[in-house]
């Protein structure tokens, strides 16, 4: 059963080696970083602020597109800096 899952899955090209992850980072520097989500068709902006993080397009710190950018190396490095300066950032 499983396989047959699989196999219509990746038919219909909702998953397989050629398939791309629904959210990139673009870049990132000391204001946040650009996430461009292929479901939206969209570049988010995640936004670095003295009392947190904020996405852009949901208006919120909880949602995927924050969670997706604190899994990155280089957001990673922002916030320590930021940490650093007295920022009230996630540590991760």
């Amino acid at each position: 059963m499983e396989d047959a899952s699989r196999k219509r899955l990746e038919h219909l090209k909702v998953i397989g080696p050629n398939v791309l992850p629904r959210l990139e980072k673009i870049n990132c520097d000391e204001d946040g970083a650009k996430i461009f989500d292929r479901q939206l068709h969209e570049v988010i902006q995640v936004f670095f602020k003295p009392k947190g993080i904020l996405c852009g397009y949901c208006e919120t710190s909880d949602c995927l597109h924050v969670e997706f950018a604190l899994t990155d190396a280089e957001v990673k490095e922002q916030i320590r800096k930021k940490l650093k300066e007295g920022w009230k950032l996630p540590e991760n």
